[in-house]
């Protein structure tokens, strides 16, 4: 009994502290921080680079079901040349059930889309919670030119025009690398 629970929460705390370690490391949040240690002065690069390891970070904690190596890649890549970037996960409890969410296809599709955003825009990505529409995410891109893009992505990585839902007809619209709209 006692023994059992004992192990089992030292267990959970060295997973945790694991997780966290993880975190640290590939979000960069750890090299911004010995950087800011050692520097004598935290200039505008430092700030920068603070503020993008912090939304990474935060990334990592809040939305967990976003990551992929491609996809990360190209959320840093849009933060460097100044996108503000949020990701909206779902709830620890539907957690569970999207975890497996971010296939390829999914992660390609959400990286062509961040390309098309401009310099001072932000780009939204919310994780949908299962089982309401065929959509696994939708993608909000807005620009200082005041153009907009809404739209949805279903898990595969194709498009789901808005207002279509589950008893829809299939679509089978996918978006090339610049985040165009290709039809099979």
């Amino acid at each position: 009994g006692r023994v059992a629970i004992a192990r089992r929460r030292s267990r959970e705390h060295e997973l945790a502290r694991m997780r966290l370690n993880n975190a640290l490391s590939s979000t960069g949040a750890l090299q911004a921080l010995r950087g800011l240690a050692n520097a004598p002065e935290i200039d505008d690069e430092a700030r920068r680079a603070i503020r993008i390891a912090e939304a990474n970070l935060r990334d990592h904690v809040r939305c967990p079901q976003l990551s992929h190596p491609r996809l990360t890649a190209e959320i840093l890549r849009a933060r460097e040349r100044d996108v503000d970037v949020l990701l909206i996960g779902t709830s620890p409890s539907s957690a569970r059930s999207v975890a497996p969410l971010l296939r390829d296809e999914l992660a390609d599709a959400l990286a062509a889309l961040l390309r098309t955003a401009q310099a001072g825009g932000r780009a939204t990505v919310r994780v949908l919670p299962p089982g309401e529409s065929d959509a696994a995410v939708s993608v909000l891109i807005s620009n200082p030119d005041q153009s907009a893009n809404i739209l949805q992505l279903a898990a595969d990585g194709t498009r789901i025009p808005t207002g279509e839902g589950r008893n829809s007809p299939p679509q089978t619209e996918r978006l090339d690398p610049k985040g165009r709209a290709v039809t099979d």
